[in-house]
């Protein structure tokens, strides 16, 4: 099996498609950051029940594998304490032992020597998890691919304290009490703005949408942690901003959260990924991307190729995990001529949890 494993979006016929569409793309990735605090000796303060702020200051990136100081002034690593299941807006859980400050970082692929064990991260990440495609026939495509979790590794017995081993690796990876953070156990957040113009002789024209993913299919249970779980997981949305700066909320999307199981694995451990359920608008009350047999059920559509564990290395296969009963289309009709017109993404895996192979894409084109 391999850990992360973000697939491909289905790829649609686009018979009306205008071929001058032009859009440019700017991403980002969110890293949050803090000063450690000190009492009036100068001793590091650990507030109780949140987590340990950062000693680094605020600019720096990519301070893998996040040494931080602990309670009695140690250096330790803040990855072995930080709990993956912390959610993002949390404010129920305040105060509970299990809850800390809810932490957003990526690893990409940075490599270096941690605590004397070398670590490549290339071997686990994409350098920039937001993949734009080079334009084909007028269609232009962005996907998101979040990052493989801890939680998952020590599940799926790809990761541990101890060793890290991939079996269809052919580089080694070393064993070591720092190794196994290359796997992302904090909340994963981006965002892509993509600008296009529309033209006098584009005027009138729709702007087509499609979407499709994979997402956690675990239902959001936590009471082994004695808290309560985010209403929500592997969360987007999509809004086109205007020349006038007025918005269009084009769709939305989640984790199915259907509890399917089609790897028939313990409650409690369900890694397994399935298509993400998509919503038009602020309704939130239809799945826009289901067939009604789901839909009426409220469960989000079954992803393909059950028989096996979703794969990292074919996750550019059309239909192979999305099929196109899972895509779901939108538009934006009658654009009006003018400059500066927005596509905003933002996206957010929410916790820590269960990550390894949700991911977004997204195709624009503009259609007749």
């Amino acid at each position: 099996m391999s850990l992360n494993f973000p697939t491909a979006f289905w790829k649609t016929d686009a018979a009306l498609v205008a071929e001058d569409l032009s859009i440019e793309w700017t991403t980002s990735l969110t890293s949050s950051y803090g000063t450690q605090p000190v009492d009036e000796l100068g001793y590091p303060i650990v507030p109780e029940g949140e987590a340990q702020n950062f000693p680094w200051t605020i600019g720096d990136t990519n301070n893998v594998p996040f040494v931080t100081i602990d309670g009695n002034g140690w250096e330790d690593f803040f990855y072995l304490s930080y709990e993956g299941h912390n959610w993002q807006g949390d404010t129920e859980n305040v105060g509970n032992v299990n809850y800390w400050t809810p932490y957003f970082g990526w690893r990409q692929d940075e490599e270096g020597t941690y605590n004397g064990t070398y670590i490549n991260f290339a071997e686990f990440h994409e350098p920039n998890p937001w993949k734009v495609k080079v334009p084909s026939d007028g269609t232009h495509e962005i996907q998101l691919f979040f990052e493989s979790d801890y939680s998952t590794a020590v599940t799926t017995g790809t990761g541990g304290e101890e060793e890290i081993t991939k079996p269809d690796w052919d580089i080694a990876h070393p064993a070591g009490p720092a190794a196994f953070q290359v796997f992302n156990n904090f909340i994963q957040s981006g965002d892509a703005t993509g600008t296009f113009d529309i033209s006098s002789a584009q005027a009138g024209k729709t702007l087509q949408v499609k979407v499709s993913g994979l997402a956690e299919d675990t239902l959001p249970i936590l009471s082994s942690f004695d808290m309560e779980p985010s209403p929500t997981y592997d969360a987007m949305t999509l809004y086109l901003e205007h020349p006038n700066e007025s918005n269009d909320f084009i769709c939305s999307g989640k984790a199915p959260t259907d509890e399917r199981n089609v790897r028939s694995l313990a409650t409690s451990d369900n890694y397994d990924q399935q298509q993400i359920k998509l919503y038009a608008g602020d309704d939130l009350s239809t799945i826009t991307n289901a067939q009604s047999v789901y839909a009426d059920a409220g469960k989000g559509q079954p992803r393909g190729t059950t028989s096996e564990d979703v794969d990292q290395n074919k996750r550019d296969w059309p239909a192979r995990y999305v099929t196109s009963n899972g895509v779901g289309t939108f538009t934006v009709t009658n654009l009006t001529a003018g400059d500066g017109y927005k596509i905003k993404i933002k996206a957010s895996t929410i916790d820590g949890i269960f990550n390894s192979g949700s991911f977004y894409g997204f195709e624009f084109s503009l259609v007749d």
